[in-house]
């Protein structure tokens, strides 16, 4: 992950995705999740380590931001 602010990672690691953490005085707040399962699954625990999961937010319907939701 890259940090592009100080409340906001980037993960760079994932081809043709942005999936981002936003971090706001009430908890956090994902951008997209990767699109291979496995991926999503580290991502998951990466974000979890980091606090609280409050909003989930995909920027596209397609199956590309789409298959590797989870519920915080």
């Amino acid at each position: 992950m890259e940090q592009i602010d100080n409340n906001i990672l980037v993960e760079t690691g994932n081809l043709g995705l942005n999936n981002s953490i936003i971090f706001t005085s009430t908890g956090i707040v994902l951008i997209d999740s990767p699109f291979k399962p496995t991926d999503a699954i580290k991502w998951k625990h990466a974000v979890e380590s980091k606090g609280k999961v409050i909003c989930f937010i995909n920027v596209d319907r397609h199956i590309d931001h789409t298959t590797g939701d989870f519920s915080g």
